[in-house]
């Protein structure tokens, strides 16, 4: 919803960037594929729905300014916030336990619990590791397959503009109590 409104006023801030790409159908795709993002974002207070937006939409920026290509930003990003909330639900189903952003370097850093997802959560454990390897192959293919192409001057524009408003929305976000 909101890379969808970031899509579609982009063109009235930048008309020549946007002038020969806003027909082609790549744009609509890639707003519509972040549009289901709000189903997970999902956060108990309103103060924290600001900070989380303006990351994700920095993250989103920066990735642009990385590869020059929107398509692949949006649905890469939208693939990975996707993938962390199945996986923060399958762990607190089975394990009962909720996912913290440590978690992710802790697992892939330590042999024996690596070993013991292996040994205790096999199918888990394969499914992860064929949607990582999924989200990886198919953003090659979409970077390879989308023609378009933004400039590096508006994408660090954009980049500062989310990245203020993610300091700027930081110390009012409520911490979540667990």
């Amino acid at each position: 919803m909101a890379t969808t409104w970031l899509l579609l006023s982009l063109p009235c801030c930048f008309p020549t960037l946007f002038s020969r790409l806003i027909d082609r159908p790549k744009w609509y795709i890639a707003s519509q594929g972040n549009s289901n993002l709000p189903l997970h974002l999902r956060e108990a207070y309103r103060h924290t729905l600001v900070y989380v937006w303006s990351t994700t939409l920095l993250i989103i920026s920066t990735i642009v300014l990385l590869t020059r290509r929107a398509l692949v930003a949006v649905l890469l990003v939208t693939a990975v916030v996707a993938l962390i909330r199945v996986v923060a639900v399958e762990k607190h189903r089975k394990m009962n336990m909720t996912l913290h952003a440590y978690d992710i370097a802790f697992y892939l850093s330590s042999w024996p619990t690596i070993s013991f997802l292996w040994s205790h959560f096999r199918l888990h454990f394969i499914t992860f590791v064929t949607a990582v390897s999924t989200i990886l192959a198919a953003t090659v293919l979409i970077f390879y397959l989308d023609p378009t192409r933004v400039w590096r001057r508006y994408s660090l524009c954009v980049v500062l503009l989310f990245g203020f408003v993610a300091y700027s929305s930081a110390p009012a976000r409520i911490e979540a109590h667990y």
